[in-house]
């Protein structure tokens, strides 16, 4: 397995700590999430509000940051990125993680990503993220 930290081109990611061709690339307040196994559970507690087990709405996942769009701008015209990097562990409400669409899927995979991966990653607006793990 190569290193967490391995160093990786444009049009690659780092997924599961491999360098992966991906001919993508987030755009403004946008993020690339690597959906990660609920094995944080029991170390971090999230409230529910009342009657919500089994509400889709408040569901969270795991994930681990691994592309961060520019940020965007401010009336001003002044860029603001985000506040989150790549390597962050984030969680996020399920139904805030969009899936990558099969269309798009397979056009990607056509440019050369491997489909293994592509199935791993969830696009994500910032402002859905809740919390950074420390």
């Amino acid at each position: 397995m190569a290193n967490a930290d391995a160093v990786v081109s444009p049009g690659e990611l780092s997924i599961s700590g491999s360098p992966v061709k991906f001919p993508m690339e987030p755009m403004g307040d946008a993020c690339f999430v690597e959906k990660m196994e609920s094995d944080h559970r029991g170390k971090i507690m999230i409230p529910q509000a009342n009657g919500s087990q089994g509400d889709p709405r408040a569901e969270f996942v795991f994930g681990k940051v691994i592309a961060v769009g520019p940020g965007t701008f401010s009336i001003s015209g002044v860029r603001t990125p985000c506040d989150i990097k790549v390597g962050d562990i984030v969680t996020l409400p399920l139904v805030a993680a969009m899936r990558i669409s099969m269309g798009l899927r397979n056009e990607l995979i056509t440019r050369g990503s491997t489909a293994e991966y592509i199935d791993k990653i969830m696009v994500v607006q910032f402002e859905h993220i809740t919390a950074r793990l420390l």
